[in-house]
């Protein structure tokens, strides 16, 4: 005689409970004042000419690991005079006339316009300074350099103001 053994299949169930709390890592970036040098009224010798270059950065801290680019949009809360050469007119509180604010890469070049002007990093090259490591994430620094541009005629004495937004997204 034969005896046979038949068990039944076992049903278990598994119950997953819980919540999510799904963070995207960024990048910290301070607010840039750039105090600009003053310049004379005969630096600017006619319409499209450009004085007074001044030098500033964009500080990204702290990012997280694992990004590898970053692409920027620098949007001017005034006019764009001139999107081939990056021109914005000054804001209402500036005195000064016939003059826009022109902005440049750290080459000196005009930055490149679409809805904004736009730009792109590769994180841990040049041009910016950099402690970045995709690994371990660190600090990164865009630098730019913004210039007085002259616009019309006459160029008239006064302050010359504005403001832009900078917009960053990173891969």
């Amino acid at each position: 005689m034969v005896a046979t053994s038949v068990t039944s299949p076992q049903l278990n169930s598994l119950y997953i409970n819980g919540s999510m709390n799904i963070v995207t890592p960024s990048c910290t970036t301070p607010d840039v004042n750039v105090v600009m040098s003053s310049i004379k009224q005969s630096e600017l010798k006619g319409v499209g000419t450009s004085a007074g270059t001044t030098s500033f950065n964009i500080a990204l801290n702290s990012c997280p690991a694992g990004m590898n680019s970053i692409q920027y949009e620098i949007d001017p809360a005034t006019t764009v005079v001139s999107s081939t050469d990056a021109v914005i007119a000054l804001d209402g509180s500036s005195t000064a006339t016939g003059i826009g604010l022109q902005l440049l890469d750290n080459d000196g070049n005009p930055l490149t316009a679409a809805k904004g002007f736009q730009s792109a990093a590769t994180l841990g090259s040049a041009p910016g300074s950099s402690t970045y490591n995709s690994s371990t994430g660190g600090d990164y620094t865009i630098p730019l350099k913004v210039r007085y541009y002259q616009t019309g005629t006459p160029v008239g004495p006064g302050t010359a103001n504005s403001e832009m937004t900078f917009t960053m997204t990173y891969q």
